[in-house]
């Protein structure tokens, strides 16, 4: 899988492409943090799942991905979209909602990138609707 994860305009953005594997997410969880260690303020994020074609992992990675972010030392609360057009995609990004417990990371997942970049815009939390 090729992943692109960089900051632009204060956004974390991470786009995901090919097969997803538990060595992808670890890879993804490590730059994560690296971006939020070295940077003033820990920013809202972006992930991009709409390039993904398959997912190759078991609940034991998801589990251990949700961890490493689950306990992620974030500056201030950050908010994270998450863009699953598939219902396949869908599932892995609600499976992952649900295991991250961070209190500090508001998750909500988007079938689009506008209506996720809305939400990431708006100052308050953007109630959604849940498909």
């Amino acid at each position: 899988m090729v992943n692109v994860i960089q900051v632009r305009d204060g956004l974390m953005r991470a786009t995901l492409h090919g097969q997803l594997t538990a060595d992808d997410l670890a890879e993804i969880a490590r730059i994560a943090a690296e971006i939020e260690t070295r940077m003033p303020v820990s920013p809202d994020r972006i992930t991009d799942m709409s390039r993904v074609s398959g997912i190759t992992l078991d609940f034991t990675a998801m589990e251990a991905f949700a961890a490493k972010r689950r306990n992620a030392p974030l500056k201030n609360r950050v908010k994270s979209a998450i863009v699953a057009p598939q219902p396949l995609q869908f599932g892995f990004a609600r499976m992952y909602q649900t295991l991250n417990e961070n209190r500090d990371i508001v998750i909500e997942l988007f079938r689009d990138e506008a209506s996720a970049l809305q939400w990431l815009e708006a100052s308050v939390p953007v109630e959604v609707q849940r498909t």
